[in-house]
């Protein structure tokens, strides 16, 4: 039962990262600039997900006798809100980044945050990372100059054709 949670709650994920990728990029206007402010839009997407999130404890967690509010101390949200400070900081960016990437380039490099997690796991927690570990990060590398690459050849297409059409 636990596999088929992880493996739904996977699809899941990527389907709405995928899906706030493609949303951002079509809601441009002609101009290419956002009709709304990016910060209010995360702002919003976090309230979302703090409403879900209580909805769901309150329908399946209320009659417990547990909280999850035991034990927070001033030290404990300090600690805390700076990985939080910092997810809101990329999230905004998000919306900034798809302004000037093409969706697929965009999430290619969104994985390199997968790199340099396990380059810092590796580094500062002196964990050992296994054989396949490599092999995919190497493999996720590798996957973003191909797709950089490929965007780069296909813009030199684009101008070697406009140049035969325009005649020059």
């Amino acid at each position: 039962m636990a596999g088929w949670k992880r493996f739904g709650a996977s699809v899941a994920l990527t389907a709405f990262v995928v899906a706030q990728t493609v949303m951002i990029r079509m809601s441009r206007d002609s101009s290419g600039n956002l009709p709304y402010n990016p910060a209010a839009a995360t702002f919003l997407n976090e309230l979302i997900k703090l409403i879900v999130s209580f909805s769901i404890w309150w329908i399946y967690d209320k009659d417990s006798d547990y909280n999850g509010l035991a034990g927070i101390t001033v030290q404990s949200v300090l600690y805390f809100s700076v990985p939080g400070l910092i997810y809101a900081i990329q999230n905004s960016l998000v919306f900034y980044a798809l302004c000037f990437l093409e969706p697929p380039t965009f999430q290619v490099f969104a994985s390199l945050k997968i790199i340099t997690t396990a380059i810092l796991f590796r580094v500062i927690l002196i964990k050992v990372l296994t054989i396949v570990q490599w092999a995919a990060l190497v493999q996720l590398f590798l996957s973003m100059v191909v797709t950089k690459m490929g965007s780069l050849l296909h813009r030199d297409r684009l101008e070697e054709r406009r140049d035969l059409l325009i005649g020059a």
